[in-house]
């Protein structure tokens, strides 16, 4: 199975998450109920979804969140203790990593909810868990994770759901925004080739999108052996602004939010004032970038799944155009177990 394949493979993945969506937000609503705040645990990809559940119960609850520091567990043997109405939600693909289960099955957090979200339910991981969500990815051979992203998303967003008293959302327009994404694939295709012998880049983005930075950074580098750095669009102006140059361009993800503006702003500037190339997956209009790809909006809360795909499809291209094999990433294995 390549990964493109399983790029492909989201669409159908995504239809049947959302035939089961309200169920599967009432059951939740039943076992979870409203945390006072979520200590949020993963690795890798899976970190990189906690990163949008941080902003995402931040943004519709108002709710405190933390993400763990795994090490503490496993190699310090200092557990943090947090207030008993806090959950800790652990988000691991295959739910084998010691680390990961270290911080949910701690015995000093005993009297919190666990939550497991995971694609194997019969995993480590979800043996120690008072609730399992399973991903319903179906099997990923890939070492590149995408399937498990952007289910994880899901699955995030319907816990979300869940911790509201309002009727869960109505996510149906996710799976046709995924299908134009996919006739898409040529544009985005040229958009990486056209920057496909940089040394380096940045990948910026903010908010819900902050996750988007991190997972597309994350891509690019285990797919084309490339150094690609994610920063917050206002961290990057505190000094990482400067690595940037003829041939370490911009990467970036503008949505309809708060931060269009000034990230539309960061991109169009470095290309008037130092000829810095930028490639931009966009949901707004009137973006100035040296290749922008226009995205289908969905909702905020919806448009990360969308841009994941997108980005998926992007650093696929951009290792094939590098000569690299995206399916056999240099070094690396489908499950990693860290301690």
């Amino acid at each position: 199975m390549s990964v493109r394949n399983e790029i492909l493979e989201q669409q159908e993945m995504l239809r049947s998450l959302v035939r089961s969506w309200s169920a599967d937000v009432s059951d939740l609503r039943k076992r979870v109920g409203r945390p006072g705040g979520m200590l949020l645990v993963g690795r890798g990809t899976s970190d990189n979804a906690a990163r949008f559940a941080q902003y995402l119960f931040g943004i519709e609850h108002r709710m405190p969140s933390a993400l763990a520091t795994p090490s503490l567990y496993s190699g310090y043997g200092s557990e943090p203790g947090f207030p008993s109405d806090w959950a800790i939600v652990a988000i691991s693909q295959s739910g084998a990593s010691p680390d990961l289960a270290a911080v949910l099955g701690a015995t000093r957090n005993r009297s919190n909810l666990k939550v497991a979200i995971t694609n194997n339910p019969e995993s480590p991981l979800a043996s120690v868990a008072d609730v399992v969500v399973p991903l319903g990815a179906g099997r990923e051979s890939s070492v590149a994770a995408t399937k498990t992203y952007v289910a994880s998303l899901s699955a995030v967003l319907r816990l979300s759901d869940a911790m509201s008293d309002e009727s869960p959302s109505e996510p149906d327009a996710i799976v046709s925004a995924v299908e134009e994404v996919l006739s898409l694939e040529s544009d985005i295709a040229r958009a990486a080739a056209a920057v496909a012998d940089m040394e380096s880049c940045a990948v910026i983005g903010r908010g819900l999108h902050m996750a988007s930075a991190f997972e597309w950074a994350l891509k690019m580098t285990e797919t084309s052996s490339l150094a690609a750095v994610p920063f917050s669009s206002a961290d990057f102006l505190h000094g990482p602004v400067a690595m940037v140059d003829a041939t370490r361009p911009v990467l970036g993800v503008i949505d309809a939010d708060p931060f269009a503006r000034r990230l539309t702003e960061i991109v169009s500037s470095l290309s008037a004032e130092r000829g810095i190339s930028s490639v931009v997956l966009s949901f707004v209009d009137g973006v100035t970038a040296s290749h922008v790809v226009r995205l289908p909006s969905v909702a905020p809360r919806l448009n990360p799944i969308v841009a994941a795909v997108a980005f998926q499809l992007f650093s696929l291209h951009l290792a094939l155009a590098r000569g690299s094999d995206p399916d056999n990433p240099r070094g690396l294995s489908k499950v990693t177990e860290t301690l």
